[in-house]
């Protein structure tokens, strides 16, 4: 049937567009090991590990809620309040991150080294970009645009990866040019798929938010994404609690063979 062959398809997409980031780790492992001495792998472990929890904090119930109401809003011919919301939502999520996130990072100063203290506010910026990231990805494939989808994957994660490594060698950076390098195709990532939507007709209008849609997204993706942050907390605090006890480097060497395994 046609829907039997559309899924078909659409896993022949997705495969690869899923494989290859996750194969990414067999090149970036090496490359990192002899660029990087274990505390500055340690370094770029633990920015990890704050942007990855911070990313779920903000979107994982908005991505929930896309999936969920994306179709539905379609049928009811609504999108443009769909996509104000979500919008507004995004920057709500942001703004109550932001709360908690800026005193704790005047708490958490002497708990973890200086390096990493400093490159928390870059880490910040990350989440807020790699959020809105994986909200407009969420988009596309709930919209069945898996092409696309598979294409920006591709990009945010080889692109970063490309950029970072230029940033590093040939311009000296240290970490910071991979966090640099992943910030930026993160950005071109989120301006290609907002420059798509606008093509498709979608607008964004504080005159189009709606607080019953709003409700809608709370009460179905919230629930859903507390829970999620307590299993990433378990899953990535790991790290944080050897550099509490053991130092950055240790972070580093920990974190390097438990990457390979993931």
């Amino acid at each position: 049937s046609n829907i039997f062959k559309r899924v078909l398809v659409d896993i022949m997409v997705y495969f690869p567009g899923k494989l290859l980031p996750a194969l990414t780790g067999l090149i970036t492992i090496p490359i990192f090991a002899r660029l990087f001495d274990p505390s500055e792998y340690g370094v770029l472990a633990l920015i990890g590990m704050f942007t990855a929890v911070g990313g779920i904090a903000v979107g994982s119930w908005l991505t929930a809620s896309v999936i969920r109401f994306l179709s539905y809003y379609r049928k009811l011919g609504q999108l443009d309040h769909f996509y104000s919301t979500l919008l507004s939502a995004f920057l709500l999520s942001l703004a109550v991150l932001a709360a908690i996130f800026i005193p704790l990072y005047f708490f958490i100063e002497g708990t973890v080294s200086v390096e990493v203290h400093r490159l928390l506010p870059l880490g910040g910026i990350i989440i807020a970009v790699s959020t809105l990231f994986a909200i407009l990805q969420t988009v596309l494939r709930a919209d069945q645009r898996s092409s696309l989808f598979v294409g920006f994957e591709l990009f945010q994660v080889y692109g970063a990866l490309a950029l970072g490594l230029i940033l590093v060698i040939a311009l000296g950076f240290g970490v910071e040019g991979i966090l640099l390098g992943s910030l930026a195709a993160l950005t071109t990532s989120c301006i290609g798929i907002l420059w798509w939507l606008t093509r498709q007709g979608v607008k964004l209008s504080m005159a189009s938010f709606s607080r019953a849609t709003l409700r809608e997204f709370a009460v179905y993706g919230l629930p859903g994404g507390v829970a999620t942050i307590g299993t990433w907390l378990l899953s990535l605090s790991d790290r944080y609690i050897i550099e509490l006890y053991r130092g950055t480097t240790e972070v580093g060497l920990y974190s390097m063979g438990y990457s390979i395994a993931d």
